[in-house]
């Protein structure tokens, strides 16, 4: 996003320099530079002539002919904020990452089990399982009940 910012600035402008002040300063951050007080930009990034011969830090030599301003004159930096960067940055990351989400919608309810680990607790609405009907793949109930008390069985 970019931001209007009032760093400490040092306007030299029979040297055509500014200082912007700006810490961490990055050239490819910076949009435009405005002096106010005589309605000038003496830098734009799409104009000829408005752009800069150097940078050094925070410090920058304009191409821009200054020597008829004043080193008081009042100025407006345009300069994207890295932490916005960041933050936009990763926005969509997480964005891209969820970007699955759609695609599984209802496949809790529809399949009745905890995303969150456990067990399935409910098979009575489940009729085929690959293909093949459950009844060849799960016993009927009372058929497991028996086979519990098989051991109870007493032959005389």
């Amino acid at each position: 996003m970019k931001k209007l910012i009032t760093p400490a600035v040092v306007y030299t402008p029979g040297s055509q320099t500014l200082d912007t002040g700006i810490p961490n300063f990055d050239i490819r951050r910076l949009y435009a530079i405005i002096n106010q007080t005589r309605g000038e930009i003496i830098y734009a990034t799409s104009l000829p002539g408005k752009g800069y011969t150097a940078v050094s830090g925070s410090q920058l030599s304009l191409q821009a002919n200054t020597s008829t301003h004043q080193a008081t004159d009042v100025l407006q930096i345009i300069y994207e904020d890295s932490e916005d960067i960041d933050l936009t940055t990763a926005i969509y990351e997480l964005l891209d990452r969820l970007a699955f989400l759609p695609s599984v919608r209802g496949i809790n309810a529809d399949l009745r089990v905890s995303l969150m680990g456990g067990t399935v607790s409910n098979l009575s609405n489940i009729s085929q399982i690959g293909g093949y009907n459950v009844q060849q793949h799960m016993p009927a109930t009372q058929n497991v009940a028996a086979m519990a008390n098989i051991n109870n069985v007493i032959i005389s």
